[in-house]
């Protein structure tokens, strides 16, 4: 333990000091192997960041673990703590971390030195022992991916693939975008709000029936066309009155359907989690949906202090693909998959990352290069990016979007 004066024990540059062992030192950076707390590090080799929703051209990306310093402090002091589960419940879970005489706002002393000089390799690969494994996805997963935003029907769709197929051209995945659900765009675009105050059916869990008359059946042709498919999800404005299935999900959560009165949505909450993907989800899956595209969240805040809510949306699918799920007869347990954004350290346990609405342009395509190899600094290994972009204020480029 630290020895401060009086009553002050906290680490500090007089009472801790940190030595890392590297085989070159540049003369420009003094010397940047030797640490101490208020150090701030100059020349960290990036991570990544949780979009690039909007962007044309490069960003700044978060830090990443390896630094030509030769060490890296992560202070998760502020970051919230897992809680094992029991036999009755084994899912595991989250909590705030407690306070206490150190630092009675944010509760325990929580740093994590990476001082490994110039070996990077072993840097990361001590981080994943650490921080746990990065998941191999499927092998269907790496295959070639289908998607754009548009209301498609479902005969446009097997038009698609047929006509994939007829062409010699390989398809594995097909992503469908929110149009799956029920929307209301000129709504939306006029500024309507549902109860929760987000965009009016920007969030859905029920079928659009009108585009998909029978989604069971949809997706038994998809498979039986080789494809797995994924359904795009907002879950921000939790269960509104207007779902299928809402009055099965208020009962679950205490609450009198007749009251019409949406079910808040609290990822937090291992109770509404779990009726989240048993009640409203689960029937879907059943349909023959294989893996859910958890896109953009509206707030970065829980109700868990430190938490956000990229991170534990993408934890607890995950989890509940690979642990709750009860796989199809005869089959075997499935391997973990969704699609989602990055929601900081400890997402490489999640894959794959979606990196969002980008501009169609010479410098995001650059940039997204570069942004997939720092991405690697965080364990995050793999990226999708809208290949061909989503914005644009012209028509693209055939060279373009071909490469």
């Amino acid at each position: 333990s630290p020895r401060g004066t009086g009553n002050d024990t906290r680490f500090n540059s007089k009472n801790l000091v940190v030595s890392v062992s590297m085989e070159k030192v540049s003369v420009t950076m003094g010397n940047p192997s030797t640490w101490r707390p208020g150090v701030i590090g100059r020349s960290n080799l990036g991570g990544t960041v949780r979009t690039l929703d909007r962007v044309n051209g490069a960003v700044p990306v978060d830090s990443g673990l390896v630094s030509l310093d030769g060490w890296v402090l992560v202070d998760d002091s502020q970051g919230p703590v897992f809680v094992e589960g029991n036999d009755a419940d084994t899912w595991p879970w989250i909590a705030e971390r407690r306070a206490n005489a150190y630092n009675n706002k944010t509760g325990d002393l929580d740093w994590y030195f990476f001082g490994y000089g110039h070996n990077y390799r072993q840097a990361l690969g001590d981080y994943v022992k650490l921080a746990g494994r990065i998941p191999l996805p499927p092998r269907y997963a790496f295959g070639v991916w289908w998607s754009r935003w548009s209301p498609y029907h479902e005969t446009q769709l097997m038009a698609l693939v047929e006509e994939h197929h007829a062409n010699d051209i390989p398809l594995d995945v097909l992503v469908i975008d929110m149009d799956w659900h029920l929307t209301a765009y000129s709504l939306m675009n006029r500024g309507y709000v549902d109860q929760a105050h987000q965009p009016v059916k920007w969030t859905g869990y029920t079928w659009n029936t009108t585009l998909f008359p029978n989604p069971k059946r949809f997706l038994g042709w998809c498979h039986s066309m080789g494809l797995h498919t994924t359904l795009n999800l907002h879950p921000a404005s939790g269960v509104q009155p207007h779902e299928k299935r809402y009055p099965e999900m208020a009962v679950a959560m205490g609450q009198n359907p007749a009251t019409e009165r949406y079910v808040p949505f609290d990822i937090t909450n291992k109770k509404y989690a779990s009726n989240l993907l048993d009640v409203m989800l689960r029937p879907i899956e059943e349909e023959g949906v294989d893996f859910w595209w958890l896109d953009w969240q509206a707030v970065n805040y829980t109700a868990v202090r430190g938490l956000n809510p990229t991170i534990w949306l993408n934890h607890v699918f995950f989890t509940d693909m690979e642990e709750r799920r009860v796989p199809p007869t005869n089959s075997l347990p499935s391997r973990g998959l969704i699609l989602h954004r990055w929601g900081g350290l400890g997402s490489h346990r999640y894959q794959i990352g979606f990196s969002g609405d980008v501009w169609t342009t010479w410098e995001s395509l650059d940039f997204q290069v570069w942004f997939t190899l720092t991405a690697a600094n965080v364990g995050f290994g793999f990226w999708s990016h809208d290949i061909g972009g989503f914005m644009a204020d012209e028509p693209t480029l055939p060279e373009l979007y071909t490469r």
